[in-house]
């Protein structure tokens, strides 16, 4: 008698083994919920700034080829259209794409009857963003315009996510072969 009020007492304290595997269940659900929500958030991060980066990486490389497009007084676009040569009265630039690297780079001299650069070796864009094509194009073939368009195709690779866009520009070049600036 006394063993059977033991064990009426215990089966009344206790969870049933149902009520235990039931209550871990829900504790495994949750659990995976919050890690999916944890690398939901994290994967959105990651493509929000990769796609920012995509941007301002190519707005630097635009404003970079931009001014050095404006003041040059002789540009040369190479048949592949990869390579840009601009020279100026004060600085000559080379712009050639490094199809190996992804990279996009520069030269410069500078001083008065500058030469064009004997290399490109420094980057337009910071190493987290790869160049995947870039296009330079007169948009004139007779260059009466002095108007070049630049396209370029830029891919940012994140942890947990990417962006890959092409942006394209043109450019209008203010300084005629003589070195003064058009009205």
């Amino acid at each position: 008698m006394l063993s059977t009020k033991l064990e009426a007492r215990n089966s009344k304290a206790a969870f049933s083994l149902i009520e235990i595997l039931v209550a871990l269940g829900g504790l495994v659900v949750l659990s995976v919920l919050a890690i999916s929500f944890f690398f939901l958030t994290l994967t959105q991060r990651d493509e929000a700034v990769a796609e920012s980066s995509a941007v301002e990486q190519t707005e630097a490389a635009f404003a970079l080829v931009g001014r050095a497009v404006r003041a040059a007084q002789t540009i040369t676009v190479s048949e592949a259209g990869t390579r840009l040569e601009l020279t100026g009265a004060s600085e000559c630039w080379l712009f050639d794409w490094d199809e190996i690297n992804g990279e996009l780079k520069y030269g410069r001299t500078q001083g008065s009857s500058c030469s064009l650069p004997a290399g490109a070796d420094e980057r337009v864009t910071s190493q987290t963003a790869e160049i995947e094509n870039v296009s330079f194009s007169l948009l004139a073939p007779d260059d009466s315009s002095r108007s070049i368009e630049m396209t370029l195709g830029v891919a940012v690779f994140r942890p947990l996510a990417s962006s890959q866009q092409t942006f394209s520009q043109v450019f209008v070049n203010v300084v005629d072969e003589r070195g003064e600036e058009d009205d």
